[in-house]
């Protein structure tokens, strides 16, 4: 029995399934695809639905304001200036790390 080979490239993927958002949708828990397309906010935030056109324009003329902690929960920077950017862009004080 063959196995399989899988795609190397994202035109490879898009090319052999028939539709893209049937195939990361149904695409099984746990891979790497669904875990970068699918991630969702814990159950205890809870969803909020209005049209395109009010979000769009809220984002443009009010302020947004998001609870993301549930995603991008490990980043790794690494290299020489790697605290200087955290100190940086961070609202916390870097002073007494590391």
């Amino acid at each position: 029995m063959a196995q399989e080979r899988k795609p190397r490239t994202l035109q490879e993927l898009l090319d052999s399934v028939p539709n893209i958002v049937d195939y990361l949708y149904a695409n099984r828990k746990g891979s790497v695809t669904r875990d970068a397309v699918q991630r969702q906010p814990p159950p205890h935030v809870l969803p909020e639905y209005t049209n395109w056109r009010d979000e769009q324009r809220a984002w443009r003329e009010t302020v947004a304001l998001y609870d993301q902690s549930f995603h991008m929960t490990t980043s790794i920077l690494r290299g020489p200036d790697a605290l200087r950017l955290v100190s940086y862009l961070a609202v916390n004080s870097f002073r007494t790390f590391g």
